[in-house]
């Protein structure tokens, strides 16, 4: 009996010391995963994102909701990706707007009780107004917004690819989705205008269509009779498979050999060279991550919104620092370049002498045992490698310390006195010889 109990409270024991781990594991993963970050909301115009460190960041982009006009406005899609951004680049974020003619829907249908389309939420490489074609040319993601209801009919929901037509009311008069390559369809009967490129369709008394990548159609419009709903636009990020670019800053008509329902990623890759990787794409009727971060949703049902977070990752240091001597730069993980200042008369250093610390436990940090110093400009290398088979590299280059500092420290004579007194700020002084020193 006495055994039993012995093994019970011995198997409690192993289980309490595993949980307890894979809790400080954790604790450590959560520390690890947001170096920097910063949200946007809708302000009306666009915003101005330079790094501050060389690094892979994390975009994450909701466009906005149609509005509602007696139906329910089309949620707002969602896309995500990363991309390499090097310290004090500089993009652009426009964040679209609800129930506002900022970046892709109109206002009101442009009079009447057709809704708004919701303005897609997009980064760029050059600023302008939000509809200036060379700087909706120069968009490297982009999160549609949906299609503005109609006066009993919902709004086409934002697409990831391909935006969502406008639901049916009385006639088949609701605007089209955008695809990759063309505006979603104006309405027919009394045509709705057809979306184009990053500008949602729009007719008068009818629901506009959703900005994206490119716009949704608006819907039929004829004031106090069928107001017909307008369609979601289509979403865009440079290295999506599916994803069509424009050919160049001055031409936007796609790229040649490159259509809609392409399976080359290449087609998609922007004129710029600059691509997301690990990227993510939810139209307005899926699920995606909330705003707050806290959980999931359906769509996004209001104005848009933007974050850019700098993740760490299983190759990085968290911190470094140094025994003897100092280091030049601040320590921050994704600079990889130090400079180390050696103090006088150290001519071999050990991994003793410097302190590197990965962020992840389960990633190995690489430090020669020997470190030899012959001259200013000796480097060596640091080397991290995660679980997952990413490394990378800090590089640290040896200096000699040199002192600028060319006063001394004292100043004495066995001849005679000196006057006045020593002090480290005064230069000149008098030697005063001993009467019983010859001349």
């Amino acid at each position: 009996m006495k055994k039993i109990l012995n093994n019970k409270i011995s198997n409690l024991i192993k289980v309490l010391v595993a949980v307890l781990a894979l809790f400080l594991f954790n604790i450590d993963k959560v520390k690890a995963d947001v170096l920097y970050s910063k949200n946007y909301g809708y302000t009306g115009n666009y915003e101005t994102f330079t790094a501050p460190y060389t690094g892979d960041y994390k975009i994450e982009l909701w466009g906005a909701a149609g509005s509602d006009r007696g139906g329910k406005g089309g949620a707002g899609a969602y896309t995500s990706g990363i991309i390499r951004l090097t310290k004090g680049e500089t993009i652009y974020i426009y964040v679209g707007g609800y129930e506002t003619t900022f970046n892709g829907g109109y206002k009101n249908g442009m009079g009447g009780n057709g809704g708004t389309g919701g303005g897609a939420t997009d980064v760029r490489l050059v600023s302008g107004a939000w509809n200036n074609t060379q700087s909706l040319a120069s968009r490297i993601m982009v999160a549609a917004g949906g299609g503005g209801s109609g006066y009993a009919s919902a709004g086409g929901a934002a697409g990831a690819l391909t935006g969502f037509t406008g639901a049916k009311w009385r006639y088949d008069w609701y605007g089209g989705g955008a695809t990759q390559t063309s505006g979603g369809s104006g309405g027919a009967g009394r045509a709705g205008n057809a979306g184009q490129f990053g500008i949602g369709g729009n007719q008068s008394g009818a629901a506009s269509g959703g900005g994206g990548y490119y716009g949704g159609g608006g819907g039929h419009g004829q004031v106090n009779y069928d107001h017909a709903s307008g369609g979601g636009g289509s979403s865009y990020i440079s290295g999506y498979k599916g994803c069509v670019a424009i050919k160049a800053a001055d031409d936007i008509t796609p790229k040649e050999g490159c259509a809609n329902g392409t399976t080359n990623v290449e087609c998609s890759y922007h004129y710029s060279g600059k691509k997301f990787t690990s990227a993510v794409m939810y139209a307005g009727n899926q699920s995606m991550p909330n705003t707050a971060g806290t959980g999931t949703m359906t769509g996004n049902g209001g104005a848009g919104y933007a974050k850019i977070s700098l993740n760490s990752s299983k190759d990085m240091l968290s911190d470094m620092s140094v025994n003897k001597g100092s280091l030049v730069e601040d320590f921050y993980p994704t600079e990889t370049e130090y400079t180390w200042i050696i103090p006088k008369g150290v001519d071999l250093l050990t991994d003793e002498d410097i302190n590197a610390t990965a962020y992840y436990n389960t990633s190995q940090v690489i430090i020669p045992e020997e470190i030899p110093f012959e001259q200013d400009g000796d480097s060596f290398d640091i080397k991290v490698i995660g679980d997952d088979e990413t490394r990378r590299t800090y590089t640290v280059t040896m200096q000699r310390y040199v002192s600028n500092d060319a006063t001394l420290s004292s100043l004495a004579s066995d001849q005679g006195i000196l006057t006045p007194e020593f002090n480290p700020n005064t230069t000149t002084y008098t030697l005063e010889f001993m009467d019983d020193l010859d001349s």
